[in-house]
């Protein structure tokens, strides 16, 4: 527990959803905002519910995606060679 975390309401983890390809929790916590800035309280306690993760063994997936292609486009002789012309010098010689 962060120590900026106030405990004299306790703090929740709720199952919010499971989607496909996450399971989706909310942590709620209380902190002294007047005392201590939100944004470092918040990004105290996602680190050690990281770490927490990390000494289980816990791994996050990240959604992977396949693509497959169907059938190549034509190329088109004219605008091959356009590809590969050589480019003019800054001066404009050449």
């Amino acid at each position: 527990m962060q120590p900026e975390v106030s405990l004299e309401r306790r703090p929740r983890v709720l199952l919010v959803e499971f989607n496909s390809s996450s399971v989706d929790f909310r942590v709620e916590f209380y902190t002294d905002v007047g005392q201590f800035s939100r944004l470092e309280v918040k990004s105290k306690v996602m680190f050690a519910i990281w770490d927490a993760l990390q000494e289980a063994d816990i791994g996050i997936p990240f959604p992977q995606r396949d693509i497959y292609i169907k059938e190549l486009p034509e190329q088109h002789e004219a605008a091959g060679p356009a590809l590969h012309a050589p480019h003019p010098s800054p001066s404009g010689a050449g």
